[in-house]
């Protein structure tokens, strides 16, 4: 085996839908291959729309599968899981997003709403989708219970809509169409909507993510990164080589320079395979 082989490649994946297979379920022959790949001197991260709070449900012991800091809460922080301390992070404007957070309310009042902080979640109402997304997380999760949405001395970084498809797309038009520009917007499946902060998304930290890298190696890195929904376009666009499953979206498929196995089939295995052949 030789040891250098993958040397200067950095892998950063998604986590749903294309580091773990159907059903949150984890894929032994993923686990194996990620192992391989940092034995013979690659770099392996996620980039997901979750927050470091709730990485650990769902992915195996992060601070030893992960040799790179992880990209969270879709861009908005930078986070080292073996050190366990936040790198870098992009607020939400807290005055802007609670004027957002109450028009939502007042204008479509069946829309779940959870709010990603540093240190856990913030929500109006503990019911329906919302319920079951922060049922596993009860000691992280404030209730506001005067219905003034107010960020106090907390760090805000990721807003999630939860409704029906349609719904959603309503929330979308009338928030673009009322907060011009204020926000980044994209979503991570059928009944999800996430934004932060206009021109913070995954690949704004992975810029950051890619300096990191190369000053630890002291040599350019190549930087392939994975994902299947909306909200991995721009990380997507932005790196070297983009790979996809086959379960994603058309709009990813389209600009994805790779598309491989379906994620329940052990994608980033397959893509391991591929970047250690001579020609990808």
């Amino acid at each position: 085996m030789c040891k250098d082989k993958f040397k200067g490649i950095l892998i950063v994946s998604d986590i749903d839908g294309t580091f773990l297979g159907n059903g949150s379920r984890v894929v032994p022959e993923n686990i194996e291959a990620i192992e391989r790949f940092k034995a013979q001197g690659g770099l392996f991260t996620i980039a997901s729309g979750r927050m470091y709070l709730n990485v650990k449900t769902v992915v195996p012991e992060p601070a030893k599968l992960l040799n790179a800091p992880a990209i969270m809460a879709n861009g908005t922080c930078l986070y080292d899981f073996s050190a366990e301390e936040i790198i870098d992070y992009a607020p939400l404007d807290k005055d802007l997003t609670a004027r957002a957070l109450a028009w939502v309310r007042e204008n479509f009042p069946t829309v779940g709403i959870r709010v990603s902080t540093l240190t856990g979640f913030v929500t109006d109402r503990l019911t329906g989708f919302i319920k079951k997304d922060l049922a596993p997380y009860p000691n992280t999760v404030r209730v506001i219970t005067d219905g003034v949405w107010c960020p106090r001395d907390e760090v805000w970084l990721k807003i999630v809509f939860r409704d029906e498809a349609q719904v959603l797309e309503d929330v979308r038009a009338g928030l673009e169409k009322r907060f011009p520009g204020a926000f980044e917007y994209g979503k991570s499946a059928m009944r999800y909507l996430e934004i932060q902060m206009s021109g913070c998304n995954k690949a704004s930290m992975l810029v950051k993510l890619r300096k990191l890298a190369e000053d630890k190696l002291g040599r350019k890195v190549t930087v392939c990164a994975c994902g299947d929904y909306e909200n991995d376009l721009a990380m997507l666009g932005a790196a070297d080589i983009s790979a996809c499953p086959e379960n994603a979206i058309d709009k990813v498929k389209n600009i994805a320079d790779l598309c491989l196995c379906h994620c329940d089939n052990g994608f980033i295995a397959a893509l391991i395979d591929r970047l250690g052949e001579k020609e990808l």
